[in-house]
Order: structure tokens, then C-alpha cells, then sequence
């Protein structure tokens, strides 16, 4: 179902919570115990400037030893 949202250019997401209170919610909503509710949340994305600050790879992991970096060329 993701992946159709996603295809529609929407983004969406799990609402797991619901699964930790499934008597409280079927109990709200009227639902019998045998079915299993599953709730997805979907919106268009907002537009976002993709400019990060974040370090490369290369500057904050290193090559099997401790101290010896990278080779940069995976950034």
C-alpha cells in the first residue's frame, strides 16, 4: 500500500500505536475483536531544499582500524 501512495505522489506512513491499543480503539470504534485494524496516514510532502549539512561517510566511519579513515571516493 506504500508503494501505491508512493506511485500517486503522495507520501504515507504506519500508524503502529493503534496495534498497542487494539481493545481501546475497538471498543471507540465499534469493531469486532476478529478484525485487525491497520491505519495508514497520507499527505502530499512538503517541498524541501535537499541541501545537507551532515558529514560525508568518509568523516565520521573508518576503514577496519580505528583512526584510519576511509577512502573518500565512497562519499
Amino acid at each position: 500500500m506504500l508503494l501505491v501512495f508512493y506511485d500517486l505522489g503522495l507520501g504515507a506512513v504506519w500508524l503502529g500505536e493503534i496495534l498497542n491499543q487494539k481493545e481501546k480503539v475497538n471498543s471507540i470504534l465499534d469493531v469486532p475483536d476478529s478484525l485487525e485494524l491497520m491505519v495508514l496516514q497520507s499527505e502530499h510532502p512538503v517541498e524541501k531544499d535537499r541541501t545537507s549539512t551532515r558529514k560525508g561517510i568518509g568523516d565520521v566511519t573508518f576503514n577496519g582500524i580505528f583512526g584510519k579513515k576511509r577512502d573518500r571516493s565512497i562519499d
